[in-house]
């Protein structure tokens, strides 16, 4: 078997049968991570990142080691690729991944996020803004995310963590984030009535929520 195809065996997959012995023994495929991270196909190199964005999820550390190892050797297709891999440990904050990503610390505000309408109706968009004020002397790289808290049947909350933008702020600057999303019906989802809340994930620092009520006409 060739390692392109062996590669389509990944420990977590949403439409074939999952492979566990490949996250409680990773180091089955670090060799074949290794040899292929810079291979010329683009789909290899897409695997290769969805390999490793799966054992994000329960190997952070070694995945780590792997992205500050590949990305010092300097290669320009590397970034793309660390980029589609660390996604997860993106959007849960983790300071290394965003940090070899270019997200490092800096002076970052939300200073206000608004919701269009406060009550919309299953089908509808949600509209909302986000203004990020960069108040450092240098400009910033910036990871936006937004989480959007479903309620779910027994009146809990669900977050779900989805891209907003990627982008850079002026020093001594502000920035304007807009974005709408479906509360359409969904095979995926199912959506119930109930007070829903945004917010938005700056460089892995969460702001305050803005709540809003979805009905089912």
């Amino acid at each position: 078997m060739s390692d392109q195809r062996r590669l389509d065996h990944r420990p977590y997959l949403p439409w074939a049968t999952r492979v566990p012995d490949l996250l409680t023994a990773p180091v089955k495929t670090s060799g074949i991570l290794e040899a292929l991270y810079r291979d010329d196909s683009d789909y290899v190199r897409r695997s290769v990142a969805n390999h490793l964005n799966d054992l994000s999820r329960d190997h952070p550390e070694m995945v780590m080691d792997n992205a500050f190892r590949w990305y010092s050797a300097g290669d320009d297709k590397t970034p793309h690729l660390l980029s589609r891999g660390l996604r997860t440990l993106v959007k849960k904050g983790h300071a290394g991944a965003l940090g070899v990503l270019g997200f490092g610390a800096s002076d970052l505000t939300v200073i206000d996020l608004t919701v269009q309408r406060e009550h919309i109706e299953l089908g509808d968009d949600l509209g909302f803004s986000v203004t990020v004020r960069n108040d450092a002397d240098t400009d910033a790289r910036v990871n936006l995310d937004y989480i959007m808290d479903y309620v779910k049947a027994n009146g809990s909350l669900s977050p779900k963590a989805f891209k907003l933008a990627t982008s850079n702020i002026p020093a001594r600057s502000e920035k304007v984030f807009t974005r709408k999303h479906s509360f359409r019906v969904m095979t995926t989802r199912r959506l119930h009535p109930g007070t829903h809340s945004v917010s938005i994930v700056t460089n892995g620092v969460p702001s305050d929520k803005r709540d809003f009520r979805l009905a089912m006409s």
